[in-house]
């Protein structure tokens, strides 16, 4: 293959690899947003209450929980897949 080539592909495996880590940091910090989120709700604040401390909307705020519960659970659905595959691996030993 030719070097420019294997420098373009190079570069853009570089840029996705970039690109994935900056998502799982975004998903990380939704996740933890949410969980801040919950955890003023325990603790018996509004949302209207949280909306005004953190400037952000209350629907926004609800938007950050759903999106937090979504890769929640994709993430038990992940583990729940790996977990079957590798029952299936080990009887298949």
């Amino acid at each position: 293959m030719n070097q420019k080539v294997q420098a373009v592909l190079k570069l853009k495996v570089e840029q996705f690899t970039e690109i994935a880590a900056q998502e799982e940091a975004i998903e990380l910090a939704t996740i933890e947003s949410a969980k801040a989120i919950r955890k003023l709700q325990d603790n018996g604040v509004t949302m209207d209450e949280a909306a005004d401390s953190t400037g952000l909307s209350v629907n926004r705020l609800r938007a950050i929980i759903k999106r937090a519960e979504e890769l929640e659970r994709l993430e038990d659905e992940d583990d729940s897949s790996e977990s079957n595959m590798l029952d299936n691996s080990s009887e298949n030993i």
